[in-house]
């Protein structure tokens, strides 16, 4: 997976060859907001289904893979994002920021 500094997620194979690009596209209240969609850090969800990706304004998208629709979003944190990740088995996701705070996501 390739998506950081962009609002665009490309998955790639074992080659690095780009199977798929999947694209954030900006809401019209997000614009007017002045919100960014620009991806900050991503993971993959632990079934292969989901890539779940932080974008700079704070908020985690759940992008399905095979459609390359957000089926979820949600405002995680205020301040700078440093990561995410998700359980292998469970459908849990932490997110974590500059501001020292780990929070927990019950993905579904």
């Amino acid at each position: 997976m390739i998506g950081e500094r962009s609002n665009s997620v490309f998955v790639t194979s074992a080659k690095g060859q780009v199977v798929k690009a999947i694209t954030l596209e900006a809401k019209d209240d997000d614009a007017k907001a002045g919100r960014s969609n620009e991806i900050a850090t991503l993971c993959v969800g632990g079934q292969g289904v989901f890539v779940h990706a932080i974008t700079s304004d704070g908020v985690l998208h759940s992008l399905n893979i095979e459609t390359g629709r957000s089926e979820h979003s949600i405002k995680v944190h205020d301040k700078e994002i440093v990561g995410v990740a998700v359980h292998p088995h469970l459908n849990l996701v932490a997110t974590y920021a500059m501001d020292g705070e780990l929070r927990l996501w019950r993905a579904q």
